[in-house]
């Protein structure tokens, strides 16, 4: 597999230029084309003491990055409600958006793609027991309706993951050509996205 990112077409325009400018994409304002730019530029842009709530999110974008690379990292402003354009944008496109909090996660192998055992709080009054449930993105992809094209992972809080588990959420998607990953690595002035294995190097 070629080191960078974890498309199926290494080649690819949009992670090739994701990749060229070493850094995040960022989304611009207005109409009209945009340009790659590093996240931690410090450009004395306007843009900068914008709300996010007056940026206008290029869906377009992502959603072809997405299906490029297959898994992607984000940064999303800590106000919140710009990510729900972009999980409703994918949901428009027939994908199923499974979201998921990386603190309620254990093994994300086990949890995503296996059997694994859950074990609910008994609150002291009730017997200590154990159940036993697919993993979430199997069950997710044994549901899927025909026209459905995959299943997206959104997975918040995703800068407490380890190097290895988000290199397994990059390699994910090469596993199962129906499933895509998005991580939230934290947060930023506006929303900002990048393939996630060159996203693990920033």
């Amino acid at each position: 597999m070629a080191h960078g990112c974890a498309c199926s077409r290494p080649s690819s325009p949009l992670c090739s230029s994701a990749r060229a400018h070493g850094g995040f994409t960022k989304v611009r304002a207005g109409r009209g084309s945009f340009r790659p730019v590093r996240a931690r530029s410090t450009s004395s842009s306007w843009l900068q003491y914008v709300g996010a709530d007056l940026i206008r999110p290029d869906r377009q974008r992502f959603a072809e990055l997405l299906d490029e690379c297959g898994a992607l990292g984000v940064r999303v402003p800590a106000e919140g409600g710009l990510e729900g354009r972009y999980t409703n944008w994918m949901r428009g496109r027939n994908f199923r958006v499974v979201n998921l909090n990386a603190r309620g996660l254990g093994d994300l192998e086990a949890y995503l793609t296996q059997v694994h055992g859950v074990r609910m709080p008994h609150l002291g009054k009730q017997k200590i027991r154990r159940y036993y449930e697919e993993g979430i993105l199997t069950r997710a992809l044994d549901s899927l309706q025909d026209e459905a094209r995959g299943v997206v992972i959104w997975i918040q809080d995703g800068k407490i993951l380890s190097r290895a588990e988000l290199r397994y959420l990059a390699l994910l998607p090469t596993i199962e050509t129906r499933c895509r990953v998005v991580v939230e690595l934290g947060m930023g002035r506006n929303f900002e996205f990048m393939p996630l294995d060159e996203a693990m190097q920033d």
